[in-house]
């Protein structure tokens, strides 16, 4: 039987988080780059750090960053 999609994101959903960066460079080495705008295998950890962060909820709301970095540019903090 042929893995699904869906399967291997349930697979990689259960990668404990302390793996998460094994796996993801693991990853990068199946995907052959065909171009010089794919991904590296430092790229891939860094989305995968970056999307445990907001999974843990340490990221920050796009409209969150832009409004605090609008009032750095004017002055007020």
């Amino acid at each position: 039987m042929a893995m699904s999609r869906d399967h291997l994101h349930r697979m990689i959903d259960a990668v404990p988080d302390d793996q998460v960066e094994q796996v993801a460079r693991k990853m990068a080495e199946l995907i052959v780059p065909d171009d010089e705008d794919a991904l590296t295998a430092d790229d891939a950890c860094a989305v995968a750090d970056a999307r445990a962060e907001d999974k843990r909820g340490e990221s920050i709301p796009l409209k969150d960053l832009l409004r605090e970095l609008n009032s750095e540019e004017s002055g007020c903090v």
